[in-house]
């Protein structure tokens, strides 16, 4: 049965209502409207398939139309219906498949470029391939929107101005820069392939050594795992030297009430790091007010999270990574927490090993999905003093929110 969900507006506004359904005249309409001259359609066991020539070849389009998967499924939660013939059109004729989903409504039309070789290596029949409120939204919002979703899929949103030099000029590369953003989206990847220490072992011992000498100032935190990859970027950044793209904030915006690490300069909005034990359900954010009040002056915040797999040292005999830790601090400052030795024995993370990473983007046409309010009614460390309310990040929504992701298989 067919039931409201999610619909944009070509202003990006989220309203909620039925899908509209097309027919086939409709559907291969916006095609030829499209490319003119250089469309076509080829007949395959009954079907019209639409295509363009490009260079004397043809371009096969396999579209079906974008709608609501359906209850009980989140209702930003959508897909294409991918036909049982599909794949026998793939192995009959001559040229070369994309697989598009045509998402319409009213206005609004968005064309989604599932990666087809993906596809094509499953079990066609009955099968779907799924796409979100936030993704058709960022297509909209840059005109091209390229991402690596959680299964390592390619998927690429493009606006109806976009979508011809899309198909005809290749502008369907992941690395080509829209609207600025990829540019900085880049910058991360780089940071996640070749400077940060995915898949290994790290102690908390060698952590805080390796801040320590690099005179990172938060060395010696308790949560180290977080800090740890606030010092990789600012390491990263410095060397780089991108603070055109991307600054940490060293907490240097405390003065204006601020609790972000990132500025994002070329994008102008701000970001947080954020690290994340697999099994726990939700992330705490930064303050409620803050992040309010930037989604109202820029429209969009990123949260960059690093999956971690834990060892805590409440788990091992003896405690040996507290006594590590503090043998290692004293060095430094031989006063350190005198008569303290197994104050944090029981929260310690011995070891981590970051695993996965993950670009979240709150912005107003998914933060209702994503953002609940924490709780207040605790203590800052040794001061007593009430900290402000904070977002919890809904980690069952995230993947109406993510826009880039990395993973990485472990290599010890």
């Amino acid at each position: 049965m067919n039931k409201p969900s999610e619909q944009l507006l070509p202003s990006g506004k989220i309203i909620s209502d039925f899908d509209i359904r097309l027919n086939t005249k409709e559907e291969l309409k916006m095609f030829s409207d499209l490319f003119g001259s250089s469309y076509g359609i080829e007949k395959f066991e009954g079907h019209k398939i639409p295509y363009v020539i490009k260079e004397g070849k043809k371009i096969f389009f396999l579209y079906a139309q974008v709608t609501y998967l359906g209850n009980p499924h989140p209702l930003f939660k959508k897909r294409i219906q991918i036909k049982s013939w599909f794949r026998d059109a793939v192995d009959s004729l001559d040229g070369t498949f994309k697989l598009i989903g045509i998402y319409k409504y009213k206005e609004t039309t968005v064309f989604v470029d599932f990666a087809i070789d993906t596809y094509l290596s499953r079990k066609m029949h009955n099968s779907s391939a799924h796409i979100y409120t936030n993704d058709l939204y960022q297509g909209i919002l840059h005109g091209v929107f390229s991402k690596r979703d959680f299964f390592n899929n390619y998927i690429s949103t493009i606006s109806p101005d976009h979508f011809k030099d899309y198909i005809l000029n290749d502008a369907n590369s992941i690395d080509k820069p829209f609207d600025g953003m990829e540019k900085v989206i880049k910058k991360i990847d780089i940071f996640n392939t070749s400077f940060f220490p995915f898949g290994k072992w790290i102690e908390v011992q060698d952590a805080l050594r390796q801040m320590r000498d690099a005179n990172f100032r938060k060395w010696k935190e308790a949560e180290w795992p977080e800090f740890f990859v606030e010092y990789s970027y600012s390491y990263y950044i410095i060397r780089q030297k991108i603070e055109e793209y991307i600054e940490y904030l060293n907490n240097g915006q405390k003065e204006e009430g601020l609790d972000f690490d990132l500025r994002f300069n070329s994008l102008n909005f701000y970001g947080d790091l954020k690290c994340s034990n697999f099994e726990k359900d939700d992330i705490l954010l930064n303050d409620k007010s803050n992040i309010d009040n930037e989604l109202a002056k820029f429209g969009r915040l990123w949260f960059l999270i690093y999956e971690i797999e834990v060892v805590k040292d409440f788990s091992l005999p003896g405690h040996p990574y507290t006594k590590k830790r503090l043998e290692f601090i004293r060095s430094i400052e031989p006063g350190y927490k005198l008569g303290e030795d197994d104050s944090y024995s029981s929260r310690l993370k011995a070891k981590v090993k970051f695993t996965r990473m993950k670009i979240i983007e709150i912005n107003n046409v998914n933060a209702s999905h994503l953002l609940k309010e924490g709780s207040s009614n605790f203590h800052q460390p040794n001061h007593g003093k009430v900290r402000n309310v904070k977002y919890m990040l809904n980690k069952r929504n995230v993947n109406n929110a993510v826009i880039y992701s990395y993973s990485v298989k472990s290599i010890d």
